[in-house]
């Protein structure tokens, strides 16, 4: 069964995604296929330079990807521009680590994007954190983001609440990560999961 993690930035999918793995469940996180993009994908790297006209094969991936951060978070039509890049080849590896791992009974994918790019008809399951608005905040300035760039992000998502409604399960990360893994084990525990 592949099972999509989302919710809005900094909803504690990589966490959710950990305990997960550390229960002996297969796990991804489609952040960690754009990383790969930005750091050894040299033909995704000459489309971003052929585009924008800026040479950034020099850049560090920490460099390039504030570069792109600062061009296509003020500019809607850019981020659509790079969404249509990226997300062909982000969709190609998934189902390929599917097909490799076609044999377990839970592969677990983090998909911040699941809903707003409809996703969802590649997963057998979804799975939507949620936490409010301010705990978002506070998590998103310790990580070193200023207000402005804070509401950027935001607003290309979906809200928490429309995550939510349009998910099969719901866990609540607003309190500790012991309680976020008393959520994951109970939801795998459940007969209705496994009956999907």
């Amino acid at each position: 069964m592949n099972i999509a993690i989302t919710g809005t930035i900094a909803s504690g999918k990589t966490t959710a995604l950990k305990i997960f793995e550390e229960m002996g469940f297969y796990c991804f996180d489609t952040d960690e296929i754009v990383n790969d993009l930005y750091m050894k994908d040299t033909d995704f790297i000459n489309t971003l330079s052929d585009h924008w006209r800026k040479d950034f094969s020099i850049c560090n991936i920490r460099e390039l990807k504030k570069n792109v951060s600062s061009i296509v978070f003020s500019d809607k039509k850019e981020l659509t521009w790079l969404e249509n890049i990226i997300h062909p080849r982000v969709l190609k590896t998934v189902k390929q680590r599917f097909t490799e791992h076609n044999m377990d009974d839970f592969v677990f994918c983090a998909v911040p994007l699941l809903f707003e790019v409809t996703w969802q008809k590649h997963f057998d399951a979804s799975i939507a954190l949620w936490t409010n608005y301010d705990l978002t905040n506070e998590r998103l300035k310790k990580r070193g983001l200023n207000n402005n760039e804070i509401k950027k992000r935001i607003s290309n998502q979906f809200s928490a609440d429309k995550k939510v409604e349009l998910a099969d399960y719901v866990l609540i990360n607003t309190t500790s990560i012991s309680m976020l893994e008393k959520q994951c084990k109970i939801l795998i525990n459940k007969q209705c999961m496994k009956s999907l």
